[in-house]
């Protein structure tokens, strides 16, 4: 029965993870540019923020949803007690990620499908009377899922890894089965959605777009961007706490009409900073970073400045106020503008270095694990990239153990 469940957990986490980047990504595009024409009539971004962020209120309140939850945990197998766990439930999850990003959130879809993953999981393990094996399925199915998302195998390691940490916690080997359970849902999702892009002659959606190769090594400067990024990697968790903050205490209050006046201000800015940033800043990042590897070597220093602050505004209120979606494509965009900053500051060094430090940097830092990190980079990147990726961990690890010991010895003063 569980080589069964693996099948189908490969095959569905594959398929919705297909259409829904497809409507989150290709689909706001259309909306806010063929549809709504804000790429004619900049102005109109305001507008629209405005009018979507009502639209995603009416969501919620469609599918009896809170749009301000509180913090988690941040571990995955502390989210299973909290995934949704019927079909309604999980509908309303997709419904909600994709209205989302409809409206123009400065977020990934990888949030909205995490939360789908775990939610069909337990639905599954329930339906099949597979509780004992619950666990187990919900790795098998977060593995298919990032192992479709990132379009590489490799990303399968990550559910590897989690289970043998909480192996190791039980005192207890995982044994094989557990780990060609896992191996098979990633196998089956990986050739599935090969398969999809393949059949319907669509373009894969790489996280990280292609770079040209650097002309030296350019080692050194891979760390040392690393270790600056961090601090940008810092500088929005805190600016999505911030806003996080402030949206839990305006939930508290009680008067008639705050959701929408919520909904409202929030697309207002957000459509507000989206007419100060440019276009490019727009939606999730993953069509702002393509058009910067096309040309964003020629944007001014100043520009480039107003993109990274306010790319950090649009990911912080947008996350803060409840639009769902995740941080990696905003992550992506933010690297590759530090990386061109870098790029503009000091114009003699490796282009393909800064790039790949600041990319490599903030992901490690947003992520928290080197070694996590690194199955994405090694995932995400071409080989010929990885060691110049392999430097900026490490200087992103360096940053983030000297952070630790100031921490500490602020603490014991």
């Amino acid at each position: 029965m569980l080589w069964l469940i693996a099948l189908i957990i490969g095959l569905v986490n594959a398929v919705v993870l297909y259409f829904f980047e497809i409507v989150g990504i290709d689909g706001t595009v259309w909306l806010w540019n063929d549809v709504l024409q804000t790429d004619t009539y900049r102005w109109l971004v305001i507008p629209v923020g405005l009018a979507l962020g009502l639209v995603l209120t009416a969501t919620f309140k469609l599918v009896k949803m809170q749009r301000i939850q509180k913090e988690s945990s941040g571990e995955l197998l502390d989210e299973i007690d909290e995934s949704p766990s019927t079909l309604k439930s999980i509908g309303a999850v997709l419904l909600v990620g994709a209205v989302s990003l409809l409206a123009g959130a400065s977020l990934g879809p990888e949030a909205s499908l995490i939360a789908f993953s775990l939610g069909i999981a337990v639905y599954v393990s329930s339906a099949l009377k597979q509780g004992s094996a619950k666990h187990l399925i919900v790795l098998a199915s977060v593995g298919a899922l990032l192992v479709a998302f990132c379009h590489s195998i490799v990303m399968v390691l990550v559910p590897l890894l989690l289970l043998f940490q909480q192996s190791k916690k039980n005192a207890k080997r995982p044994g094989f089965k557990p780990v060609l359970l896992i191996l098979l849902a990633g196998v089956v999702s990986w050739g599935v959605i090969l398969y999809l892009h393949h059949v319907l002659d669509t373009e894969v959606i790489e996280v990280i777009p292609a770079l040209p190769p650097s002309h030296y090594d350019g080692y050194l400067l891979a760390a040392a961007l690393g270790f600056i990024t961090a601090l940008f990697a810092g500088a929005l968790h805190y600016s999505v706490k911030f806003v996080s903050y402030a949206a839990n205490h305006y939930n508290a209050l009680t008067f008639k009409g705050k959701n929408w006046l919520l909904g409202a201000g929030a697309g207002l800015l957000l459509g507000a900073l989206y007419f100060i940033g440019g276009q490019d800043t727009q939606f999730s990042g993953k069509v702002g970073t393509e058009a910067l590897a096309e040309h964003g070597v020629t944007f001014g220093f100043t520009a480039l400045i107003i993109m990274l602050v306010v790319k950090i505004a649009t990911t912080a209120l947008s996350s803060g106020t409840g639009y769902r979606g995740g941080l990696v494509f905003p992550s992506v965009f933010i690297g590759f503008t530090i990386g061109l900053i870098a790029y503009k500051l000091f114009p003699d060094i490796s282009y393909t270095a800064a790039i790949i430090g600041s990319i490599s940097g903030i992901m490690t830092a947003a992520v928290g694990s080197a070694l996590v990190a690194s199955i994405f980079l090694i995932a995400a990147l071409p080989v010929e990239h990885w060691p110049l990726a392999a430097c900026a961990v490490v200087g992103t690890m360096c940053f983030m153990a000297i952070r630790k010991l100031i921490d500490k010895k602020t603490r014991l003063v």
